[in-house]
C-alpha cells in the first residue's frame, strides 16, 4: 500500500508528464486527503489549472507546491512578473521541475524583463546540470539583456554548439556593437547555414559576389520601407559584405526587436 508521501511523488511525477486528467480521477478517489492535505489540495488546483483556469481559486499558503501553484494562478492570469518570481523561488529552492515549467519561467521573465531573475535561476540550475542547452542560452540570454555583452560572448565561446538561431543573432549582434566585424559576418553566415541547410564554406565568393550585387537594390528598397521580413535579413547580410557596417547595426538591431516581439519567425 502506498504512503501518503508515495502518492505524492506518484501524482507529481504524472504533472511533470502533463497527464492532468489522471491527477484529477486519482485525487477525487482520495476524497478525504483533499479535504485536509494541502498538498493533495494543490496537486489537485495544478491539474485542474491546465484542464480550465479558474480566476477564483483559493491560492494555498502552507504546502510544499504552494509556490508552484500560485506560479501557475499568475501565469494563467498573465501576470508574468508575479509568476516569474513564484517560479523563480519553486526552482531555486525545491530539487524537483518539468522542462515545461522552466520553459514558462522563461517565458514570464522575458514577458516580464525581470533578467536579473533569470541569471540567478540559470546559474543555479546549471550547477546541477551543467550540460543543459536550454539553462546554457538561458544564461547567455540573461547576460546579453543586462548588457553584459563581454560574459554573455564567454558562455557563446564555451558553448557555441549549443546555440539556435535566435541566439546566433543575439552573438552577432554583440560583435556589430563591439565592431568585431569579421565575427559578426562569421556569426551571421552560421545563421545562413541554419536558416536554409545550405553550406557556406564552400561557397563564400559566390555568397560575397551575390551580396554585393543586390546590395544596392536591396538599400534602395529599404530607404523607401519596401522590404519583407525575408530580404531585411538579405539585406543585413549584403551590407556585412559591403563593409556598411553601421547600416549592418541598425538592420540586425531590427532584426532582433522583431525576433524578441515574436514578429519574425526565422
Amino acid at each position: 500500500m502506498l504512503t501518503k508521501i508515495d502518492k505524492i511523488e506518484e501524482i507529481w511525477e504524472l504533472y511533470t508528464y502533463k497527464k492532468f486528467d489522471k491527477i484529477i480521477k486519482i485525487v477525487e478517489e482520495e476524497k478525504n486527503e483533499l479535504e485536509v492535505n494541502p498538498h493533495f489540495k494543490d496537486l489537485y488546483l495544478l491539474a485542474s489549472m491546465e484542464i480550465q483556469f479558474n480566476k477564483n481559486i483559493e491560492l494555498p499558503v502552507n504546502s510544499i507546491f504552494s509556490d508552484l501553484t500560485s506560479a501557475m494562478y499568475y501565469y494563467h492570469n498573465k501576470n508574468y512578473y508575479q509568476s516569474a518570481r513564484k517560479l523563480a523561488n519553486w526552482l531555486f529552492n525545491k530539487g524537483f521541475f518539468a522542462d515545461w515549467i522552466v520553459k514558462r519561467f522563461f517565458e514570464s521573465v522575458r514577458e516580464s524583463q525581470q533578467y536579473d531573475l533569470l541569471l540567478k535561476v540559470s546559474l543555479h540550475l546549471l550547477k546541477q546540470y551543467p550540460e543543459n542547452p536550454d539553462f546554457i542560452q538561458y544564461l547567455f540570454y540573461s547576460y546579453y539583456h543586462l548588457n553584459d555583452y563581454e560574459k554573455a560572448i564567454s558562455v557563446f565561446e564555451q558553448y557555441r554548439e549549443f546555440f539556435n538561431e535566435e541566439n546566433l543573432q543575439m552573438v552577432g549582434y554583440i560583435y556589430l556593437k563591439q565592431k568585431k566585424y569579421e565575427d559578426a559576418e562569421r556569426i551571421f553566415l552560421r545563421v545562413y547555414k541554419k536558416i536554409t541547410g545550405k553550406e557556406y564554406q564552400n561557397y563564400y565568393p559566390v555568397l560575397e559576389s551575390k551580396y554585393r550585387n543586390v546590395y544596392k537594390e536591396l538599400k534602395e528598397k529599404y530607404n523607401k520601407n519596401e522590404l519583407n521580413q525575408k530580404d531585411l535579413i538579405e539585406f543585413g547580410m549584403a551590407c556585412l559584405f559591403t563593409g556598411d557596417y553601421k547600416t549592418a547595426l541598425q538592420i540586425f538591431t531590427k532584426v532582433k526587436s522583431l525576433m524578441e516581439k515574436n514578429i519574425l519567425n526565422l
